[in-house]
């Protein structure tokens, strides 16, 4: 059991990101990276499709992996209850970085996310629970599709992604990046934004890791 690998799962580059952090605190561990860059993205989709979409996909890397991550935060806000119900491996999900925001920053956060992760009611009790009055939450339809579209052409995509998001507040305490996709392009984020960026993937990586090797030495 112990060799076999675990599944990454994304609609497309934006779980690269935890791929190389899990690299980097998980070095003994074999990696399956599983995207579904011919229905990506997601934000913009139904919550039935989703789920049927990352239904899919899991049942795939099920067959072959000893865990999955789910590296998508529209499909943890959507669906992750009824993956995990359905899936027999252990998963563990990421999720928009509030609760580390709002220990790092207090209040005045701009968060960014997906459509589909914004309208969940459990992305509402997130906000909630660390005093929604804190936040101030952006739904983007297109930011995630043009960082998958132009990823290798790094000067279209500074443009496209400036032109996107010109006209976003700036000046916030900090902007939590609540979309994989986002994290590729945090640095410029962060300079466009005149905010740090926040995203979750170590302390996602460091739950992982005590899923699946809670006694490793590795």
């Amino acid at each position: 059991m112990e060799q076999l690998p675990i599944g990454i799962f994304d609609s497309g580059i934006g779980g690269l990101g935890l791929l190389k952090e899990a690299e980097i605190q998980m070095p003994c561990e074999k990696f399956i990276y599983l995207c579904d860059e011919e229905n990506m993205p997601y934000g913009e989709k139904s919550d039935g499709k989703i789920y049927s979409l990352a239904l899919a996909k899991c049942r795939e890397l099920e067959k072959d992996c000893k865990a999955i991550l789910i590296a998508c935060n529209t499909v943890t806000g959507v669906c992750i209850g009824k993956l995990r119900q359905n899936i027999s491996v252990p998963i563990v999900a990421v999720e928009p970085a509030v609760a580390k925001a709002k220990r790092l920053y207090s209040t005045n956060i701009l968060v960014l996310a997906t459509t589909a992760t914004v309208r969940q009611k459990n992305f509402a009790s997130l906000l909630y629970k660390h005093g929604k009055y804190n936040f101030e939450v952006i739904a983007d339809k297109n930011l995630a599709k043009i960082i998958q579209d132009n990823y290798s052409d790094k000067q279209n995509l500074s443009r496209l992604v400036i032109e996107a998001t010109k006209d976003y507040p700036k000046n916030k305490s900090c902007v939590v990046l609540g979309c994989t996709h986002y994290v590729e392009v945090a640095g410029l984020l962060s300079h466009i934004l005149q905010a740090p960026a926040v995203d979750g993937n170590v302390e996602t990586i460091r739950q992982l890791k005590k899923v699946v090797m809670p006694n490793a030495k590795c």
